[in-house]
């Protein structure tokens, strides 16, 4: 499938919001992708399906995941919010035809992170947060980041996302840990 192909089935398949979003990370990957050098194909492609599956339903997701071969983690089973990551890289694999690695491997890591990310992972993981669309109260301190020093730019993301999830109470993937520490060992400090 082509780009234009992919995005009318992701219209089709996710709320008006949601392809909104979509759109907007698109927007802001290729942004980051040439700010950074990188392969703005590449990035427009990633951004625009990174969320693909995301309005399923969980059910649906499980049952994906087993028809696909994309096996899931405890923890991404019991926090199901996780699991459009992984789903999506394997549906724009065997779905949408995508065989590029560096796009299956961006949309698979583009919520949890991990440590020693590419930075083409960087840039869709980042992107996603930092889309047009976004408004909380430190985004424009992170787009800014984004465009200065994408491991500071990573570091207050993983930051802000954690806080988040322990003050819902939620479980905490063990690679966003993981991304977190990598990144504080490398001398990376807000």
């Amino acid at each position: 499938m082509n780009i234009t192909e992919i995005e009318q089935c992701i219209k089709k398949m996710t709320k008006e919001s949601r392809f909104n979003h979509s759109k907007g990370v698109q927007f802001m990957a290729v942004e980051l992708a040439k700010h950074y050098g990188l392969d703005v194909k590449k990035a427009e492609l990633a951004g625009l399906m990174h969320d693909c599956v995301k309005n399923l339903p969980v059910e649906e997701m499980f049952r994906l995941c087993d028809e696909l071969g994309c096996e899931l983690d405890e923890v991404t089973k019991r926090e199901t919010k996780l699991i459009h990551a992984p789903l999506g890289a394997f549906y724009a694999k065997k779905v949408f035809g995508v065989e590029d690695e560096e796009v299956f491997n961006a949309i698979y890591w583009h919520t949890t992170a991990k440590e020693n990310m590419t930075l083409f992972e960087k840039v869709i993981f980042i992107a996603d947060v930092v889309e047009p669309n976004r408004k909380y109260d430190i985004i424009d301190e992170m787009r800014k980041l984004a465009f200065e020093n994408i491991d500071l730019a990573m570091l207050k993301i993983l930051d802000y996302n954690i806080t988040k999830q322990v003050n819902a109470g939620k479980m905490l993937h063990s690679q966003t840990i993981n991304a977190r520490n990598y990144l504080i060992a490398k001398g990376v400090h807000l």
